[in-house]
């Protein structure tokens, strides 16, 4: 699994570290005029306090921005990863948050419930088989945040759309970040369905 040689990597001092702040979440400045900055600052606020519980030794070299567009798979059915422009220092379950969360969207009309929750198990565990690592609470719990950090970037980006259904799928965004951050300490991850 790529992802678990690139966390493996020696950190370097030139790789960025990861810094939760309001120029990441909204670096366009979309929330300007938004009806819903007051929440988006609310729950990022929130991830914020989460997010400086994380130990510093679990910060790895990370992709930054792993989800299915950036690996490709040649003909010779090799796979490759590309657009590093976000890699950085961040805990290792910051990229494995990003992909769960953007597999489900990307996935959204692709797969059914079934097929997506065997893939996303699939996923974490021969992630975790190569990595050694294992799933504790507090794996669960940083999967979690950083599903929840992505999902809200997602809302934020939603503002640039000039669609009748924006502010739909922003309240729809917010309300999964909402329900992740309640249940933000439970183990949410079993054999049969992963919900992280």
């Amino acid at each position: 699994m790529e992802l678990a040689k690139i966390h493996s990597l020696p950190p370097k001092r030139f790789l960025k570290k990861i810094k939760v702040n309001k120029k990441q979440l909204d670096p366009s400045g979309l929330l300007k005029n938004s009806s819903h900055q007051k929440e988006v600052f609310s729950i990022f606020k929130k991830i914020r306090k989460e997010f400086k519980k994380i130990n510093k030794k679990d910060f790895v070299v990370s992709h930054g921005d792993f989800h299915l567009e950036n690996i490709i798979l040649s003909k010779k059915e090799n796979i490759y990863l590309i657009d590093f422009s976000d890699s950085g220092l961040y805990p290792f379950t910051y990229d494995l948050g990003f992909f769960l969360k953007q597999f489900k969207h990307m996935s959204f009309s692709l797969l059914s419930e079934e097929e997506k929750n065997h893939l996303k198990e699939i996923f974490i565990e021969t992630y975790f088989k190569k990595t050694k690592r294992e799933i504790t609470p507090e794996t669960i719990r940083q999967i979690n945040l950083f599903k929840t950090l992505v999902s809200l970037k997602s809302s934020v980006y939603y503002n640039s759309f000039d669609s009748p259904n924006k502010n739909e799928m922003i309240k729809e965004s917010l309300s999964g970040c909402q329900k992740i951050l309640k249940n933000i300490n439970q183990d949410l991850w079993t054999k049969k369905q992963i919900n992280i």
